[in-house]
């Protein structure tokens, strides 16, 4: 997974270079769509080189959020991320001067161009409030409860289980390696949903991977596999469970 991370900032660098040195100037949104008679009112050289320089830049802030998301630091990972929103914003509206299409005969910015830069900012930014509250949500640590024969697992992915569907209970120090996300959320060491584990198979987790132990909760259709934040209320949760769960085997 971590491979898939830093292989993403390769589309951005091979798009630049492919812009800066071999021309590729069909790569460029909305210049690849003009009419033959538009394309001449565009310094394409100068865009060019302004487009090629804004993909490095993305890929340079995927590249440091990536490696913060792999040592655990989510949130800086986050603010990252949140900085190519700003530098959208900022090359939506710079790259409009090397288009003449969009400026009238006194120099102003035609109607339609702020229309348009309008419309897709207020998209970009309906997007990057969603993708920010879904992140805020999948790296928030799942909250357990147990109360009336049930454990309650809250948050995303979370579900209720009865207590007497248990038919396995135990505590281990590590978790098997994690081979691929089916339909789950994985941001940096923190994973919630389904999850494909070595030697295990199918399993759904809400853990954090650095932060042993782990609660192995097995009923007929499910493994699950839980941690608190702290290693103490992990520890301290499994006793209560087990409690729970040697209750209502009796």
């Amino acid at each position: 997974m971590s491979i898939l991370r830093f292989a993403i900032v390769l589309i951005p660098v091979i798009i630049g270079l492919s812009i800066k040195y071999k021309k590729a100037y069909w790569l460029i949104s909305g210049y690849n769509t003009m009419s033959a008679e538009k394309k001449k009112n565009v310094n394409i050289e100068g865009l060019a080189r302004f487009m090629a320089n804004v993909c490095f830049i993305i890929a340079a802030i995927i590249f440091v959020a990536s490696v913060f998301i792999l040592i655990g630091e989510s949130t800086v990972a986050l603010i990252l991320f949140a900085l190519i929103f700003p530098v959208v914003i900022y090359t939506l509206i710079y790259a409009q001067r090397f288009d003449g299409n969009a400026f009238n005969s006194k120099g102003k910015m035609k109607t339609g161009s702020k229309v348009l830069i309008g419309s897709v900012i207020a998209m970009l930014a309906l997007i990057t409030i969603g993708v920010g509250v879904l992140l805020h949500f999948s790296s928030k640590p799942a909250e357990y409860t147990l109360g009336n024969g049930i454990l309650n697992i809250s948050g995303m992915y979370g579900q209720e289980i009865p207590i007497n569907e248990i038919c396995n209970l135990e505590i281990r120090d590590t978790i098997p390696e994690v081979l691929t996300k089916t339909n789950g959320s994985g941001l940096g060491t923190m994973m919630k949903g389904y999850f494909k584990l070595k030697d295990i198979g199918a399993a759904k987790l809400f853990v954090d991977t650095s932060k042993p132990p782990f609660v192995y909760v097995k009923t007929d259709s499910i493994i699950m596999i839980l941690n608190c934040e702290e290693s103490e209320n992990t520890k301290a949760f499994y006793e209560k469970l087990k409690t729970e769960w040697q209750k209502s085997a009796k």
